[in-house]
């Protein structure tokens, strides 16, 4: 595993990423074909309290609200200020290396069935919106910096070593930050730069970060088994538990014990096999199995429908996030597909999620031959012929 070492010199509180697959990461305007991607720090640290929040499987609910809240700022009652602070140092250009007469945009969704015959616009429509994504191979710089709370602990505690006299508010300042410190309120540095960069491999940064977009890497990983420990080292550092432990095959990190809090966890990070393939064809095998798992739930397939109005894959109306995060790694050349997924729990009631979980999967995995087989909708040139053919009566 080779690290960005030259890099880390100089500048040693920044983390210098690679994008692996394409951002879709937006400021308020978010639904335009001109909206601009940008890195912005609040979404990195949003996905960041998400990362930290599923991966405490047991830790006491109230506890771990309050933990967040001192950790990356927030509360209702007394609100705390965020101790890290993050800064993007490296302007990232957005562009389109495969359509150079319109660099701008790219279609979001990987799959052709958004194009369809509007019988009351009497027209062709197409429902697969444009966007402007920051591309993959695109590098950019985050520098993190925390409040000064731990390098006034350690001055402190230095005068107290070099046996020089506390008044009684450092003796009173130096108490209460021991104590934060002991009970995990207090985070070096390391913690938040390891967190970032299982973030940003895992949960992923902007629109469809739970299909496949928005992953990024500061390391170049040269073995899956490198990887997979980087993950699982990682997870540690997080939870400070030891709550996960790499399999007898090392096919999957899993929640090693028990728990009865009745709220999202990861229960196991799965991984499937490397190939050589582009981002494009992971999407294109990814966002049809999406389509496809919705199209067998409206069929009414009794082997993936099993929880009532809410689906393990995700869901608009009622709102529900998917229970499985589909995301990747880059082994040389390869692409590692990493599933992680979480305990899907609607208002303390936990799903029965397994029959569409393992049928989304196997649609996604046997994408690269099942759709060339299967008969695919009318093409866009077939759709514009059909409409001029209305348009002139024949």
């Amino acid at each position: 595993m080779q690290q960005e070492a030259d890099e880390k010199e100089r500048n040693p509180d920044g983390l210098k990423f690679k994008v692996i697959t394409p951002i879709f990461s937006y400021g308020v305007d978010n639904k335009s074909e001109n909206s601009v991607p940008e890195i912005r720090p609040t979404s990195v640290k949003g996905m960041m309290r998400y990362m930290f929040r599923i991966a405490q499987p047991t830790r006491n609910t109230s506890d771990l609200r309050d933990l967040e809240n001192t950790l990356f700022g927030g509360g209702k009652e007394e609100k705390t200020a965020s101790p890290i602070r993050l800064a993007v140092t490296k302007k990232i250009i957005p562009i389109d290396e495969e359509n150079p007469n319109d660099p701008w945009k790219h279609k979001f969704l990987f799959h052709d069935k958004a194009k369809r015959w509007d019988k009351g616009k009497n027209k062709l429509v197409d429902d697969n919106p444009k966007r402007k994504y920051i591309p993959p191979e695109s590098e950019f710089t985050l520098r993190l910096s925390l409040r000064n709370d731990l390098k006034q602990l350690e001055k402190l505690q230095k005068k107290l070593e070099d046996e020089r006299i506390l008044n009684e508010a450092e003796k009173k300042r130096l108490e209460n930050l021991e104590e934060k410190y002991r009970a995990g309120y207090l985070k070096e540095l390391k913690w938040y730069k390891d967190l970032l960069e299982l973030s940003l491999l895992l949960i992923g940064l902007g629109q469809r970060s739970r299909k496949g977009r928005g992953r990024c890497s500061c390391k170049v990983y040269q073995s899956e088994i490198d990887c997979k420990k980087d993950i699982l080292s990682m997870l540690d550092t997080i939870t400070e538990r030891k709550n996960y432990k790499l399999n007898e095959d090392e096919s999957c990190i899993e929640f090693d014990g028990k728990s009865d809090e009745k709220r999202p966890f990861i229960k196991e990070i799965v991984f499937g096999e490397a190939k050589e393939k582009t981002w494009r064809d992971f999407f294109e095998c990814l966002d049809w199995a999406s389509h496809d798992i919705k199209d067998a739930r409206n069929e009414g397939k009794a082997a993936i429908v099993s929880n009532g109005n809410f689906h393990a894959t995700g869901q608009a109306k009622p709102r529900f996030a998917s229970s499985i995060i589909v995301g990747c790694a880059q082994i040389d050349k390869k692409i590692l597909p990493i599933y992680t997924y979480i305990r899907p729990v609607v208002k303390e009631y936990v799903l029965d999620a397994d029959n569409e979980l393992k049928e989304f999967i196997k649609a996604f995995e046997e994408g690269e031959n099942r759709w060339l087989s299967v008969p695919k909708m009318a093409t866009y040139e077939q759709l514009k012929e059909l409409q001029e053919a209305i348009n002139h009566g024949r």
